[in-house]
Formats: structure tokens, C-alpha cells, sequence
């Protein structure tokens, strides 16, 4: 009996393992863009990111993501932010971007923590790991796609916990500090 429960979490668990993998590697196209690597943090506060990568291929024209919508039963609006980092503080804070963000030819934009990103403002309720958000998001050239986003649970990477670590290494593993000592994913989420 102890086996066959054994058995059926290693199953279990295995499934969730392909579904989160499948969510992850999904991805959209619309005209000559190509969307992937998307997800959206979980959170149970007003308001949470969308992230992603864009790339342009096969033109030598270059696009821009103009607008995003999504569901007002999910959050009552969607803004463009960036990260800037004021050079004399040093203190990073989130602005709002107008007009959207220009997508080069032949490379791949990402929209990530601690830089560009979309918000969700005035969440409904809170968002969770087994939650799934549906987005359209328009671009200049390329048109309108909707998409689907796996809400994930991640930790904000940022230079206070990770210095105060025992093992900041592992902490924001793959984040290298800028001139100011921040990490390149430093969050204020």
C-alpha cells in the first residue's frame, strides 16, 4: 500500500513537472513576431508583471508593441513600465512608458524583472501558480495575437537579500551586479 502511494505522487508530480515545462516553452506568432518564454508573478497584492521575450524574425523593418488588454475581470488595467535607476541614490524605481516598446529586427526583446515589463494594475484577486491569464497584445505591424500566460511563483531578486545571504551566490544565481551593485533582476515587487 505505502508503494502504491509512493508510486502515485511520483506520477502525480511528473505531471505537474510536463504541464508547468509545456507552459513554459509555449509559444505564439503573429505576422513576423515570435512570443515565448512568457509568465505573469504570482501575487496576491493590487498589482503584478507580465514577462516575456519577443523576437522579429525574417524582416528588416522593425515593429512595436503598441497596446495589451486583458479580461477587467482579472485587473482593471495594463500599463508598459521600465526600471531606471537613478545614478546619484542609486535607488531603482518603476516608470510608466509611453507609446510601447520598439521591437529591433532579428533580436529578441525581453520583457523581465528589473527592466521592461508589462503591469497588471488593480488585480481582482489574487493570482496563483495554477492560474493561467489571457492577454491580447497588438503590435504596430504584426497585429493583434491573444495569448495565453502561466502565472508563476518566483522570488523578487533584489541586492538587500541577497547581500544579507549566507549564500548570496545561490540567491540571485545568474544575476551579475551592475556599477551601482545592483543585480541585473533587482525587483522593488
Amino acid at each position: 500500500m505505502k508503494s502504491k502511494s509512493i508510486l502515485s505522487l511520483f506520477v502525480l508530480s511528473s505531471l505537474l513537472l510536463i504541464s508547468d515545462s509545456f507552459a513554459a516553452t509555449k509559444r505564439y506568432t503573429v505576422g513576423n513576431i515570435l512570443i515565448s518564454n512568457s509568465w505573469v508573478r504570482a501575487s496576491s497584492t493590487a498589482n503584478t508583471a507580465v514577462y516575456m521575450d519577443i523576437r522579429l524574425q525574417g524582416s528588416d523593418q522593425g515593429d512595436k508593441l503598441i497596446a495589451a488588454a486583458i479580461d477587467t475581470s482579472v485587473a482593471e488595467r495594463i500599463e508598459f513600465h521600465t526600471h531606471a535607476v537613478d545614478p546619484k541614490t542609486g535607488v531603482a524605481s518603476m516608470r510608466k512608458i509611453d507609446g510601447g516598446f520598439e521591437i529591433k529586427p532579428s533580436e529578441t526583446f525581453q520583457l523581465k524583472p528589473g527592466s521592461d515589463h508589462i503591469m497588471l494594475m488593480g488585480l481582482k484577486k489574487p493570482l496563483t501558480d495554477k492560474d493561467v491569464v489571457k492577454m491580447q497584445l497588438t503590435f504596430e505591424k504584426a497585429g493583434k495575437t491573444e495569448i495565453q500566460i502561466p502565472v508563476q511563483v518566483k522570488e523578487a531578486c533584489n541586492k538587500a537579500a541577497c547581500d544579507s545571504s549566507k549564500d548570496s551566490k545561490s540567491c540571485c544565481e545568474g544575476n551579475e551586479k551592475n556599477e551601482l551593485g545592483f543585480f541585473s533582476d533587482y525587483s522593488t515587487d
